[in-house]
């Protein structure tokens, strides 16, 4: 019970963005986790540290984490094809901030294909969004901004303005370095 409350609290504060606070409550919870074998809790809770210390700019130790969950999964303790996504996304991203785009194109398009089989907007929205960030780093701006249109498609299904304005900020830098003489709202309306 005390590890569900902690990682819990965590959880909390990272959504209040308080991801320095979160990384002490998050380690106990794992450490308790641990201690009773609980490992599908302990793959989750892997995740949320990775996600603590990519919010807190921490990004060796966001790798670290990202991939030990990624290799709980592989492991087959954990069977969750969302979250296996959502990892995949989450350390693409990872590795695009700390300009590793090889390793990010390989999450990428793992998880491409395991997107295809499950219908979940956040996690497809999350992938395609790493996807025309990486592709507009590599220099293929027509390639990111597909991934980018398909990224507002999802977040539009959910109706989440952040998120949709986020990928608008992306249409807008795209078409900005391109030099493009349309406006992004034009072109997007396509």
């Amino acid at each position: 019970s005390r590890a569900r409350y902690l990682r819990l609290r965590g959880r909390v504060l990272l959504q209040t963005e308080r991801p320095a606070e979160a990384v002490p409550v998050f380690d106990e919870a794992l450490r308790l986790f641990r201690g009773g074998e609980r490992r599908e809790l302990v793959a989750r809770t892997l995740f949320d540290l990775a996600q603590a210390y990519a919010q807190s700019e921490a990004f060796g130790e966001a790798i670290n984490y990202g991939l030990q969950c990624e290799n709980a999964i592989n492991a087959g303790q954990l069977i969750d094809a969302t979250l296996e996504v959502r990892v995949l996304s989450f350390l693409a991203g990872v590795f695009v901030a700390a300009g590793d785009l090889t390793s990010a194109d390989l999450r990428i398009e793992r998880a491409k294909r395991l997107a295809e089989d499950i219908a979940e907007p956040r996690a497809v929205g999350n992938l395609y969004f790493n996807l025309a960030v990486t592709r507009q780093r590599e220099g293929d701006p027509e390639g990111a901004l597909a991934f980018a249109r398909k990224a507002l498609a999802a977040y539009e299904q959910m109706n989440v303005p952040a998120h949709i304005g986020s990928v608008w900020n992306t249409i807008g830098w795209i078409y900005k370095e391109r030099r493009h003489d349309k406006p992004a709202g034009e072109e997007a309306d396509k």
